[in-house]
């Protein structure tokens, strides 16, 4: 990612998988990372739904 003050790729610095803490039906996981740039003390954090796929069964 890059910041957008000055252009150039900001470091990733954290990582983790959070949740929206919700009832079973209602609930979902996130992707969340938060950047920084430290020339220009720019911080950006993104959430991004995590969407669990279903493998197809194998025919037998």
């Amino acid at each position: 990612m890059k910041c957008p003050v000055c252009k150039q790729e900001m470091k990733k610095v954290r990582w983790e998988i959070t949740s929206n803490l919700k009832p079973a039906d209602s609930y979902k996981e996130y992707d969340k990372t938060k950047y920084e740039c430290k020339d220009d003390e720019v911080m950006v954090i993104t959430e991004i739904p995590i969407v669990k796929t279903v493998e197809p069964e194998q025919p037998k």
